[in-house]
Parts: structure tokens; sequence; C-alpha cells
């Protein structure tokens, strides 16, 4: 490991503007000058972006100004910290509604949060999720097949999009004649992070279809259990029917846990399969390893996560006024814990900014991007599986793949998701010459 030394006290970090889509895009420039000399940074909101009202309902007002950390150990001691750093005001910039009145997971907190989680762990257990497994491994291989032998395509819209959102409709129960819909709803409810008031109308429109279809869903389930009669052993049963310390969820709360799981575990898992297909592009080397030496998956897996976190950070409120790194936090603040400054930081990585997979395993898990503590990431087991199993299909199917030279991928603007809007890749076709550039679907 390095050694930082002493803060660079000439370096305020005033230039910095987490909004902008200049820092959201290439962001390492700026942690690094944070780590060194701003490890915490306040950022204060335009009045006009400020006073802004939401038609969302979740939302109930925005944050005047919020905070950031940067270093590996502020982010994670604030992690673990659950009684100065509350969740119960919402993952984002906004300070959120909590529906139920408790919140849910990623927005909740103690005791609540651990009733909730416990519930969510027994429907998502490791034998649920072993006996999904062939399937995804079907999805996957259809959604490659679809585009193989072309030998061109937009990994982002074609594969990364639409795996976990396949994968999440069949585990919720959702019919195949309702696959287009369902993809609809979770677009606009994932698109409206960051996004623009046209993306938010969208965004909510679909959260009331999305509940409508469900709900319907649920009634007849719990008719059926009140009934005696058999359910579809999927998902969705698994939440209606999972307990801890006698509580069940609800209507509401099962509501609340799905919009959790579908925008925060098909988010994670989309941009962690864009940043795959973008990486090894990017890195041939890495990628000749790996087709040399698949032992190599887990390594690649846990350094796609560390080198790009898929979550850039999400937001805590202080239950009272503290100090970090020589700054105090007033009580009520929002305070953004930068997951993906973090796994860069030289204190805690060597040669951070260097894509290795041939890291250490152990080293490599203590990275943070499914966050860390009792708030760390519910779904990582599966997110995980679907990136091994994309990697593997990658591999299988395509062999090798490259960066379309004619159409330069295109990344998304948002404070909390590190994603592509397109990823043109090109590779040979089999039995056929290699693809030097094409059009991507």
């Amino acid at each position: 490991m390095t050694t930082r030394g002493e803060p660079v006290a000439t370096d305020p970090l005033e230039d910095y503007d987490p909004l902008s889509r200049e820092v959201q895009t290439e962001p390492w420039a700026w942690y690094r000058r944070a780590q060194r000399g701003c490890p915490v940074h306040r950022h204060v909101l335009p009045p006009e972006e400020a006073n802004k009202t939401s038609a969302n309902p979740l939302i109930g007002r925005r944050a005047p100004e919020f905070y950031s950390l940067f270093r590996f150990e502020d982010v994670r001691r604030a992690a673990a910290d659950n009684a100065l750093f509350l969740s119960k005001d919402g993952p984002g910039p906004e300070f959120l509604v909590a529906l139920n009145g408790v919140g849910m997971l990623l927005y909740a907190d103690e005791p609540v949060h651990h009733q909730q989680r416990r519930i969510v762990s027994k429907a998502l257990s490791p034998r649920a999720i072993a006996e999904i497994e062939p399937r995804i491994r079907e999805i996957a291989a259809e959604l490659v097949d679809a585009f193989a032998g072309r030998g061109s395509c937009d990994l982002a819209s074609e594969f990364a999009e639409l795996l976990p959102g396949r994968v999440f409709a069949e585990i919720f129960g959702v019919s195949s004649a309702d696959h287009e819909r369902f993809k609809r709803w979770v677009d606009d409810i994932v698109g409206a992070f960051g996004g623009d008031e046209e993306a938010e109308r969208r965004s909510i429109e679909s959260m009331g279809e999305l509940a409508a279809y469900f709900l319907a869903i649920i009634s007849d389930r719990r008719a059926a259990l009140a009934a005696g009669e058999a359910v579809p052993d999927d998902l969705l049963s698994g939440l209606l029917t999972a307990e801890y310390d006698g509580k069940r969820f609800d209507d509401t709360d099962m509501l609340l846990v799905i919009h959790i799981l579908l925008a925060g575990g098909h988010e994670t898992t989309s941009s962690a399969l864009g940043n795959i297909g973008y990486l090894f592009a990017t890195h041939p080397e890495q990628l000749r390893a790996l087709q040399e030496d698949r032992s190599l998956i887990p390594n690649a897996v846990e350094e796609v996560l560390r080198y790009d976190a898929p979550i850039a950070g999400l937001f805590r409120t202080t239950a009272e006024p503290c100090d970090i790194e020589g700054v105090e936090i007033p009580e009520g603040a929002k305070v953004r814990l930068v997951w993906s400054a973090a796994n860069r930081d030289p204190e805690a990585f060597e040669n951070p900014d260097t894509f290795d997979i041939h890291r250490d395993l152990a080293t490599l898990r203590q990275h943070m991007a499914f966050g860390f503590g009792i708030h760390g990431c519910v779904g990582m087991a599966l997110a995980r599986l679907e990136m091994t199993i994309a990697i593997e299909t990658l591999l299988d199917r395509l062999g090798t793949w490259q960066l379309d030279p004619f159409h330069p991928p295109e990344r998304g603007d948002n404070l909390i998701v590190r994603r592509f809007d397109t990823l043109p890749l090109v590779f040979p076709v089999p039995d056929g010459p290699s693809v030097q550039g094409g059009s991507s679907a």
C-alpha cells in the first residue's frame, strides 16, 4: 500500500461539481484530488434546483446541500455507523417519504431493517438462487446467440439491460406475454435516477402500472394460500410467505420491496455487465489471461466491481452533528458515501487505477461496490452469479471482443449509477473473418 501523508490544504476542490456530466463520466482524477486534499466535500445546490418540487409520491423534499466522503476508511466507518448515519431518508440526495411509515431495506433503520432483511434473505436464499442458475444460463445464451453471428452488437441494449430484467421477470412470476410491459416499467423506473422531469413523469406512470399489476398477482396468491392451494415456487411467493419474528410483508411492504429489488438489483447488475464488456475490450491482455485461465473468473468479477463500481455511491442522513476529517457536518445533512472513490483509494488497494484480474481475491473482496455493513446489497449473490454467467457466456460465444472503432460508447450522466447508454462492440464471426468495424444494432 502507498502512504498518502497529510492532506494537501491547497486543493479545496472548489471546481468540483458532482452533478456535472464531465465529473459523472470520468470522475477518477477528481477522486484522487479529493482523497489527497479534500476528503470531505460540501456541494450546495443552486436555489432553482433545491426548490424544485417533485410529482413522485416517494420524494418529500430535495436536500439543499450534501457532503461527499471519498476515502476508503471514512466511507467504511460511515457505512458501519448506523446510529449516526441513518438510512430512513433514502439512498439519494432527496428526502424520501416512507409509504409504510418505517421505510424498506435500503431506506430503513434498525430494528425494522433487520426484520425486513431476514424476510428477504429467506426468499433470496442460496437454494433459491441455485435453482434459477440453469435458467439464467439459458437466458444469457439466448441473448448472446441473437447477435453472435452478426459480428457486432450494442452490448448495453442487447445484453446488459436485458439479462437482469428477464431474470427478475421470471423469478417474480411475470408471464412471458407480459415481459415487454415489464421491461418498459423497469426501464422507466430506473431511467428516473438522475433523469429529467419527463423521465420522472414516465417513472411515476410506470410505478402505478407496475403496482396495479403486482397487487393483482399478490391478491390471487394470498387467496390461493388461504385456501391451502399451491402457488408458484418463485421469489414473489417466497416474499409473501417468508416471515421473521412473526412478521410478514403486507401489500404495501410487498410493493416497496419489489420496487427496491427491481430498481436496485436490475441497475446494479446491468451496469456491472456493461462494465464487463467495456473493461475487457479496453484491456485485451486481461481478456487473454481470462481466456487462457478461467479459474480467474471470480477475480475478474470482483475486479470489475472494484475498478468501476456500478453504483457510484449512496446517501445517508446524519442523526447529529459530527466531525469528519476536520469538517463539521450538521445534523440532518445528506452525506454521500462514494463507493467508487473508496474502491480506488491507494490506501486500500495497490495501484488502484490499474485494472488487474490477478489481484489477491481476499483483498479484492474488501471492495465496497455492494455497500458495506448491514445495508450491503441483499441481492449481491444473485448479481455475482449473473456476472459470472455473463463472462462465461461471452467467452464461449464470442471468444474475444473490442470496441467498435466507428461507434464509440456513451456513458449515462447520473450521480448514483455508473452505466453505459450504448456500448458498441465488434468481434469475430464464428467460422468467418474478424470484424474490424460494424454497425451496431
